[in-house]
């Protein structure tokens, strides 16, 4: 908040208000045709694309959970905002469909709470029983894991504990089938990345910023698939940086957080390491048309 602050010359409190306005219009132009509360018309229930994975028929959704970091303003709520990976952090369990977009969020809940807790006063998960048809289609179910459950009313789970062939394999397929969730979770995470990082703002706030997110996520989900004549979409924009700008690091040094990644086949290269960043500057330099004497990598 401050950094954008300083650059337009305004206060944090403008910054925030602005925010808040901006959540309001996504709540209420965006989201009544981005993320409706009505249950899709029947061409948008389309199981296929679940079942080309593996075979699970009739899910019709994906529901999962996953944590946003977050830093309570408030020194007493922070042992409620720990989850079990031993952060603080706010959890968003998302329903999404084949398409790769949120049919709707729950936002808010401490990271300490369970997907079945908050599946247990979700409205859309109640919407869903009294409607099972219209949203899932006959017989529909969604595809849920080991930590979200009702009792095996709706939700299809994972067979706890599998040993013989059959439910191994069956658990492969479901995790399979799932895995659109983890998807889109991916995809919207790197698309707004302040998900990222821990934010010390209003839990209410952050609340909305994560809920607006979801929509507007939806809504770059939704022209990308109308592109037409080769033009390039906001999915290919980001591909293209990251790809352009990726980290050759092991999954081993990104969680240790190391600068330099010694197990990259990139970084055992016989290149000299300080040839290496020239030519990567010289080439940053010929792209951006930046200052001669630095480079973006310099710079940061």
């Amino acid at each position: 908040m401050e950094a954008v602050g300083d650059a337009g010359h305004i206060g944090r409190s403008t910054v925030l208000k602005y925010l808040d306005e901006f959540c309001d219009d996504v709540f209420k132009v965006l989201k009544p045709i981005y993320m409706p509360p009505e249950p899709p018309p029947p061409e948008r229930v389309i199981r296929q694309k679940f079942a080309a994975r593996r075979g699970v028929a009739n899910v019709g959704m994906a529901v999962d959970g996953s944590h946003i970091p977050y830093v309570p303003q408030v020194e007493r709520y922070r042992n409620d905002l720990k989850n079990y990976k031993g952060w603080m952090s706010i959890l968003v369990v998302a329903f999404v469909n084949s398409f790769h977009f949120f049919v709707d969020a729950e936002v808010g809940a401490t990271g300490n709470s369970g997907d079945s807790r908050v599946l247990g006063e979700s409205w859309l998960l109640r919407e869903v029983k009294n409607r099972r048809v219209a949203w899932l289609g006959e017989d529909g179910v969604i595809a849920a894991d080991g930590g979200a459950s009702d009792h095996g009313r709706l939700l299809l789970n994972p067979i706890p504990n599998a040993t013989r062939d059959s439910d191994v394999y069956y658990n492969f397929c479901h995790s399979s089938t799932r895995f659109y969730v983890e998807e889109t979770f991916g995809r919207w995470k790197n698309r707004f990345r302040f998900l990222l990082f821990p934010s010390d703002i209003e839990h209410k706030r952050m609340n909305r910023l994560i809920y607006a997110s979801c929509i507007l996520h939806n809504v770059c989900t939704f022209h990308a698939d109308l592109a037409v004549d080769n033009s390039p979409t906001a999915d290919d924009e980001w591909l293209d940086f990251f790809s352009r700008h990726e980290r050759h690091a092991c999954p081993s040094c990104v969680r240790e957080n190391k600068l330099h990644c010694v197990h990259s086949a990139r970084n055992r290269s016989s290149q000299p390491v300080g040839l290496l960043v020239v030519t990567q500057c010289k080439l940053l330099l010929k792209e951006a048309s930046w200052s001669p004497n630095f480079c973006k990598c310099c710079l940061l």
